[in-house]
């Protein structure tokens, strides 16, 4: 078991790396069509690495990593919950609601299919996997109010990056020029009922899988 989430972890780590930075390149190589105006490298950068998916699979990348080392440190078990929901979130919306809105062309093609389809499979089946022979549980009542810190921080910088640019906003469901506040609110709430419902889902099963464990 314990190889199998080494195993795993090598795959997130190395996969989600590999498409965090391949979608960096693909940005300074090619015209940011989300957003014309932005017409430089640092303006791209900033513009893609804002994204909801990008921070997920940073985040998996590197709990992927750790877990191929074979660390699972407790202090970061925090960032364990984060990039399993915030990973599960992506792949949901995205291929729920986005999915008919984008056609990925180029390198994103490439990357694409592995920020939405493989890492929100492959870091939440790494860590359930781990539930099975982990010392301690990742979700508890603290936990899992300061999981909620790193999607808040990203709430509102989305909506500082929406005001500063006039109008850019990197997902239509947020989008607070064409839908209005009071939808984009709604939206908002919606999405963070089901991070915390996701959460709690986490927790349920991680005490079901560590109780039958031991």
């Amino acid at each position: 078991m314990r190889n199998l989430v080494r195993a795993t972890g090598v795959i997130a780590g190395v996969l989600g790396g590999f498409a965090v930075a391949l979608t960096g390149f693909a940005t300074i190589t090619t015209p940011f069509e989300d957003w014309p105006a932005f017409t430089t490298r640092r303006q791209r950068l900033l513009a893609s690495y804002s994204y909801f998916t990008l921070w997920s699979n940073m985040l998996g990348a590197v709990v992927g990593a750790q877990y191929a080392l074979g660390r699972r440190p407790a202090r970061w078990a925090v960032a364990r919950i984060d990039a399993v929901v915030m990973l599960i979130i992506t792949g949901i919306i995205y291929n729920t609601i986005l999915a008919k809105e984008t056609t990925p062309t180029g390198l994103y093609a490439i990357t694409n299919p592995i920020t939405h389809g493989v890492m929100p499979v492959i870091v939440p089946l790494m860590w359930l996997i781990d539930r099975f022979i982990a010392d301690e549980g990742d979700v508890n009542a603290k936990n899992a109010f300061y999981s909620l810190a790193l999607p808040m921080l990203w709430s509102g910088w989305t909506f500082y990056r929406g005001a500063s640019t006039q109008g850019y906003y990197p997902y239509s469901f947020l989008n607070v020029t064409t839908l209005g506040g009071r939808m984009v609110a709604r939206n908002m709430a919606g999405v963070t009922a089901s991070f915390v419902a996701l959460v709690g889902v986490l927790g349920t099963a991680e005490k079901m899988i560590m109780r039958r464990a031991n």
